[in-house]
């Protein structure tokens, strides 16, 4: 997208500058991804820097995905519908508001237990010591795996892919 931050787009949207943050330290990390519901696939980062994904993107409604955690325990994804809107005290700087969302507790070292393609591509690209989550920024994925996420977003419940002491 060729596109100048708060100027409107060729879909009559504006276009918004959003900084999200993606660390990797000696023992906790925070990943943060925007997914295209419209492109199936996960928004590539206009730039990256200090451990940013700094996007340029639409007004509009995306899938948002936030994980963190302790290395070595289970991480908790925030996996939900929320809307990008501008930032009411910067001109031009995008917000992520949430609109419906599911908390997932998974492990890295169990994703083959998660059937669904882009839910175990999130767990995956969990991020290491000082770097950017490994994700493919060019894979589409089918209609049916973003359905399914979809569905796991409108039940607004907690999902498990580990196992839960009770």
């Amino acid at each position: 997208m060729n596109a100048v931050r708060g100027k409107t787009g060729g879909e009559g949207r504006k276009v918004l500058g959003l900084s999200l943050t993606n660390s990797g330290f000696t023992n906790t990390y925070t990943m943060h991804l925007l997914f295209s519901l419209k492109k199936r696939k996960f928004v590539k980062p206009a730039l990256k820097g200090d451990l940013k994904f700094h996007y340029l993107v639409y007004e509009g409604v995306y899938l948002y995905f936030v994980a963190y955690g302790k290395y070595g325990e289970p991480m908790t994804i925030l996996c939900g519908l929320a809307r990008v809107v501008e930032d009411g005290y910067w001109k031009g700087e995008g917000t992520v508001v949430w609109l419906k969302k599911c908390t997932i507790y998974a492990r890295k070292e169990e994703v083959g237990k998660v059937s669904n393609e882009l839910i175990r591509d999130v767990i995956s690209a969990r991020p290491g010591y000082h770097r950017y989550p490994p994700i493919d920024f060019d894979k589409v994925y089918d209609e049916r795996t973003v359905n399914e996420v979809l569905e796991l977003i409108n039940q607004e419940r907690d999902v498990y892919f580990i196992e839960v002491e009770e």
